[in-house]
């Protein structure tokens, strides 16, 4: 007989349908309050501002709980959401996908961000820069000459800053990916794209990867909550983001878990500095450019070539 994985995900009916309108109701409901809310209690404080009040003042406390909050409240919906309907969690993501899968997770954020890092370079924003200062002169351009010397004096410590990076971006992402993919993948790549995967690969990734750009996106967009930021590049960020979350997708689909991606995303984010150090020249929005066209080139092979829903071998994913 012919094995049920050869065969598209059915597509669902209204009802498992359902929790994947809850879980954005219960997410984005309380969380756009709680950030409204800091926002309103931290006024026009701009994130440095508030970096530099006493650690016991109400805005810094305001903010590092916003932070928990919107860690700890997506995975709690998304778990409530699974006992209350009934849903596995193992074919929501969350189950072990095999060592080697894991292994080579942190090398596609690797290749990811060598991509971003050979774009400005290809296209002559800049110049490679083996002593990893690019950034240093970016923000000394910049004219924010404190945060220039703390670079300078980051990289001065120790010998092969690029290496460096690397090796500890690769060990750094893999370690957070494994520890927070539970909470910043499964609610998203985990129980929402399961529950919408019957509507076809591309529309379930773009409203996960959507989901969960607008999720994370908030606090930086309407909040101070993240000091030093250079805000005219964050709307790129957030839609370099987003064009990652359908490589996210594709990990978590091929694989049914959503480790991989986690793991992915924690490594593009811990190597996030790479390209800023190789390249000498450009500006923090071009580099930003740069990185959303290296992950717009994964992520439309991803979209035209779908894998194949691992857990319908063994498991309706709606279940």
């Amino acid at each position: 007989m012919k094995e049920t994985s050869d065969r598209p995900a059915p597509k669902p009916d209204a009802a498992p349908v359902r929790p994947a309108w809850l879980l954005l109701a219960w997410t984005f409901g309380p969380g756009l309050a709680a950030v409204l809310a800091v926002r309103l209690l931290t006024g026009p404080a701009s994130g440095s501002e508030i970096a530099d009040m006493p650690a016991g003042s109400p805005q810094v406390v305001a903010c590092l709980a916003l932070a928990v909050f919107l860690v700890v409240l997506p995975p709690i919906v998304a778990a409530a959401l699974a006992v209350r309907w009934k849903l596995s969690l193992r074919a929501h993501g969350l189950r072990w996908p095999g060592a080697s899968t894991i292994l080579v997770a942190p090398f596609v954020g690797l290749a990811l961000m060598l991509m971003a890092t050979a774009l400005p370079l290809i296209v002559g924003i800049g110049r490679f820069d083996p002593a990893g200062m690019g950034e240093v002169q970016r923000l000394g351009d910049a004219k924010r000459f404190v945060e220039a010397l703390e670079h300078k004096l980051r990289i001065e410590e120790g010998v092969q800053p690029l290496l460096r990076e690397v090796a500890g971006g690769l060990a750094g992402g893999l370690l957070m990916g494994l520890l927070l993919a539970p909470f910043v993948e499964f609610p998203w790549r985990g129980v929402l794209q399961s529950q919408l995967i019957g509507l076809g690969f591309a529309v379930s990734s773009a409203a996960a990867a959507l989901a969960a750009a607008l999720w994370w996106s908030a606090p930086m967009l309407l909040t101070p909550l993240v000091a030093g930021e250079d805000r005219s590049a964050l709307p790129v960020r957030v839609a370099t983001y987003a064009l990652l979350g359908l490589v996210l997708s594709w990990a978590r689909v091929a694989t049914g878990s959503v480790l991989p991606g986690g793991v992915i995303v924690a490594t593009t984010s811990a190597l996030h500095d790479l390209p800023l150090m190789a390249v000498r020249g450009g500006t923090h929005l071009q580099m930003e450019l740069c990185m959303l066209v290296a992950v717009a080139l994964l992520a439309i092979p991803a979209v035209l070539r779908p894998p194949l829903w691992r857990e319908s071998r063994t498991a309706d994913p709606r279940r």
